[in-house]
């Protein structure tokens, strides 16, 4: 259930689903998972951060 005064009006692209790969282990895992949309990033700026991780939502 919802209220329907809040549903979204726009589209959000800002993630995609992709293949991960962690690398500090000696025998690569891949797997499935969700990335940043580079489209979404450039067109945003975000491009420019030396460090992503400013974009995730920050514990206190």
């Amino acid at each position: 259930m919802f209220n329907e005064k809040y549903v979204p009006t726009e589209k959000d692209d800002s993630l995609i689903s992709g293949k991960s790969e962690k690398s500090k282990r000696k025998k690569p895992k891949k797997g499935n998972g969700v990335l940043f949309n580079r489209d979404f990033l450039e067109e945003h700026g975000y491009d420019e951060l030396d460090d992503l991780s400013k974009l995730f939502p920050q514990k206190d």
